[in-house]
This record gives C-alpha cells, sequence and structure tokens, in this order.
C-alpha cells in the first residue's frame, strides 16, 4: 500500500521527465509517402470551345520516387465539360491508380497554379481505398465560367493554358515498437542472491537505494565456546577481556547438534559451557548501495 502511493506522489506537480524516465518507451510508426505531379494542358480554352473536343484528357503516368511504392502507377483525369450529366457545367478532375499489386490507401490534392506561379482552388480529398484501375476525385471541381470570365487571366496562362498540380499521399498500416526497456538484475533462486550478493553492497551504480531484506522466522540453537587456560577462572563467572575469548557459532536446528558442536574453530582448546535460549523471531538484514532502482 504504501509503495503504491509512493509511486503515485512520483507523478504529482510538474515535475520534468528528466526526473522520472519512463522504464519503457514505445513508438508507433505509420509509413506515409507524398509524391507529386505538375500537369500542364495547352490551349485549354479550345476544348472548352470545341464540341468536338475529347470527352476525358489523361496525363503521362506518374509513380512515386521513393519508399515501398515505386512499382505503381498513377495519373490524372480531366474531364472538360463534367463526367456526368450533372455535371456538365463543371470541369471534372481525378487521379487515377493505374497499375500496383496490392489495393492502397491514399488521398489526393488538387490546385491549379495561376501565371504568377500561385495556389488557386485547393481541394483536398479524403482517404481512399484505391483498387488497381479505380480513381478518385471530384466531379465538380470548378466551374468553367470561372475561366472563361473575370478569372480568366488569372487561372490560364498567356498561352491559355491550364497547369494542375496533384499531391497523392498513400498510407500505409501502423506499428508499434519498444525502442527502451530498463534491465532489471533478477535472481533466479536463493543460491543465485547469496553468490550475487555481495554486488548489492559494492555497485558503484548512482542510481542505488537502501535495500531490507526480511528472513522469515526460523529455528536457530545459540553455542557459547570459552577458552581453556590456567590462568582464567571458570565459565559460569565473568569473562575478562584480557586472556578470555568467547565465540558464538549459529548453525541451524535441523544439521544436528551434534554435527554442529563438532566443527573445529581458529582455538586450539574449547568447550561447551553453556547453551542459550532458542530464538524464533525474524531476522532482518540491512544492505546499503544496492544495485535495485
Amino acid at each position: 500500500m504504501s509503495s503504491s502511493n509512493t509511486e503515485r506522489s512520483n507523478f504529482r506537480g510538474n515535475r520534468p521527465l528528466s526526473s522520472n524516465p519512463p522504464h519503457s518507451i514505445c513508438l508507433t510508426d505509420r509509413k506515409v509517402v507524398s509524391f507529386t505531379h505538375l500537369w500542364t494542358i495547352d490551349h485549354f480554352q479550345s476544348y472548352l470551345d470545341d464540341p468536338q473536343s475529347p470527352r476525358v484528357l489523361f496525363s503521362s503516368y506518374f509513380s512515386p520516387t521513393f519508399g515501398p511504392h515505386t512499382d505503381t502507377s498513377w495519373c490524372l483525369k480531366l474531364y472538360p465539360k463534367g463526367v456526368n450529366e450533372k455535371s456538365v457545367e463543371y470541369i471534372s478532375l481525378f487521379v487515377k491508380y493505374v497499375r500496383g499489386r496490392t489495393d492502397l490507401l491514399a488521398k489526393a490534392e488538387f490546385s491549379l497554379i495561376n501565371s504568377r506561379g500561385e495556389f488557386h482552388i485547393v481541394r483536398k480529398t479524403p482517404y481512399h481505398v484505391f483498387p488497381t484501375g479505380g480513381d478518385w476525385g471530384y466531379s465538380e471541381y470548378l466551374m468553367r465560367m470561372v475561366l472563361t470570365t473575370q478569372r480568366k487571366s488569372e487561372l490560364l496562362n498567356s498561352d491559355q493554358s491550364l497547369k494542375i498540380f496533384a499531391r497523392v499521399i498513400i498510407v500505409g498500416e501502423s506499428s508499434s515498437s519498444i525502442i527502451h526497456e530498463e534491465k532489471k538484475n533478477t535472481y533466479d533462486s536463493l543460491v543465485s542472491l547469496s553468490t550475487h550478493f555481495n554486488s548489492l553492497l559494492s555497485t558503484n551504480k548512482d542510481n542505488c537505494y537502501d535495500v531490507t531484506i526480511i528472513v522469515r522466522p526460523e529455528q536457530f540453537n545459540n553455542l557459547i565456546y570459552d577458552n581453556k587456560s590456567n590462568d582464567i577462572p571458570s565459565s559460569s563467572s565473568s569473562p575478562k577481556k584480557t586472556n578470555n575469548r568467547t565465540k558464538r557459532k549459529r548453525y541451524s536446528s535441523n544439521s544436528g547438534g551434534s554435527s554442529g558442536a563438532g566443527e573445529s574453530s581458529d582455538e586450539t582448546t574449547s568447550t561447551i559451557s553453556a547453551i542459550s535460549s532458542i530464538s524464533t523471531t525474524t531476522t532482518t538484514f540491512y544492505a546499503h548501495r544496492s544495485i535495485l532502482s
């Protein structure tokens, strides 16, 4: 409960990200390819005046010059007198997906370039799934009368040419990936924990904290060894600091008392003088400068 409260408190206030870095970072990416094409139609006014003019005009094919869709082909389609009966008073403009291996999600942007090189009549389509051979655009892109009246000098060049600028934007599927993940030091078992326990205290990392290791209750027997020499009193009397050395040895009750008492020590002669009481309290170790962060 206290750890969760501490974690929540780290996000309170207007703290910078550098003081509370994330443990992992994910990036969601989406491939977007954008390419453009400029189409100039000379003597465009003649297509509006001539009753025998072609119904539809096609630009040359164009393709992306980079990215995963360089093998696709596209073109522009323009109907000078509309694509159907409802649009006879308009110029219809479309982009066509001529050739490709799969269906593509894309959108188009159309604009006219006037004699001063300025963009006019900018229109953007929503995204559309293009099948091979499909097109997408506007059946009522611009009224024809706009080109033949007061704005004629603005949208048509001096040679009566019409310049159409198109942009095609293809988007792919999105994908997410981990670009950073903090690595933690983990221990598989108590055996490996004891092997690496020294690293908890000897680490030189800056992001170090205190760690408390709590061992669950376990029964131990305490044996007191008194050094036997001629110039010291019996073990029941008070020990002297000059000659008497008292050594405490601990062993688990599960290993047997006799084997624990038979272990050698650094003293030449020693006998058991007393057995202390049994302790069953929880043992707590305090280690500092751990590698845990």
